[in-house]
């Protein structure tokens, strides 16, 4: 039986996880370079981002962490300003801030500091701010001290293919879990739980299985939510029964 860790605040590492964080941390460790995390929506994308960039604090690196998702020019550049703590403020033109953000970058790399900006959801940006990521981009692949790396979900759009996939030395593909990979992924988090919150009956193993597809954002949900239920009603088991209507509420 799956024991419920209803509380979870990321998925555990995979072997496939640890090969990914180590090609990154390859990445960061070369004179320049760009990179993208890419694969269908729910696989894992942002997490993984994240779990590097913690990895990345714990170093001498300079991370920066930006959700791109929705952001124009305008929005990009003063967010940029705002990671890079430049004082940046509302009444600052979009071009002062972008003036601001190359001299930051340039100055550290006068200094010999190494730069790393972690862009999530960039296949979400508005089309204005386009050219401001192909210009940082640019400037990664041709000057050392400044690593990016990007999310987009496949597939592709045209001008991720044509403007940043050709600029991008390291692609990290992410598809959805397999059933077995799927199966290994329940019995980390059965480990995980410590014996601790409501067991989940095999048929509800195969219920979530069936229900998610490999979509590991749905899988954490579906476990999260049907440890909560299963907790509020006093039980110790999680049925298929359960799963089922929990998943049916999903999104």
């Amino acid at each position: 039986m799956l024991q419920s860790d209803h509380r979870i605040d990321a998925p555990l590492l995979s072997a496939r996880d640890e090969e990914a964080l180590a090609r990154l941390e390859f990445l960061v460790g070369q004179p320049f370079g760009c990179g993208v995390i890419a694969g269908p929506a729910g696989c894992g994308k942002t997490d993984l981002l994240r779990t590097f960039y913690k990895q990345m604090q714990r170093k001498t690196a300079l991370c920066h962490l930006l959700d791109a998702g929705r952001l124009d020019d305008i929005e990009l550049a003063w967010e940029l300003g705002a990671a890079f703590g430049l004082g940046v403020s509302a009444a600052d033109s979009p071009r002062e801030i972008q003036r601001a953000v190359w001299a930051h970058l340039a100055g550290m790399r006068q200094s010999g500091r190494r730069v790393v900006l972690l862009l999530d959801n960039a296949d979400r940006l508005e089309s204005s701010a386009r050219s401001l990521l192909v210009r940082l981009i640019d400037d990664a692949e041709g000057r050392s001290g400044l690593t990016i790396i990007w999310t987009a979900r496949t597939p592709f759009a045209a001008w991720l293919r044509e403007d940043l996939l050709p600029r991008t030395r390291l692609r990290i593909d992410r598809p959805l879990l397999t059933p077995g990979e799927t199966d290994a992924y329940l019995q980390q988090r059965q480990l995980a739980a410590n014996g601790t919150g409501p067991q989940f009956e095999p048929d509800a193993v195969d219920v979530v299985r069936e229900r998610t597809g490999g979509e590991l954002r749905s899988i954490d949900r579906i476990l999260q939510l049907a440890g909560l239920a299963a907790d509020a009603d006093g039980r110790r088991h999680v049925t298929a029964d359960m799963i089922e209507a929990v998943a049916a509420e999903l999104p």
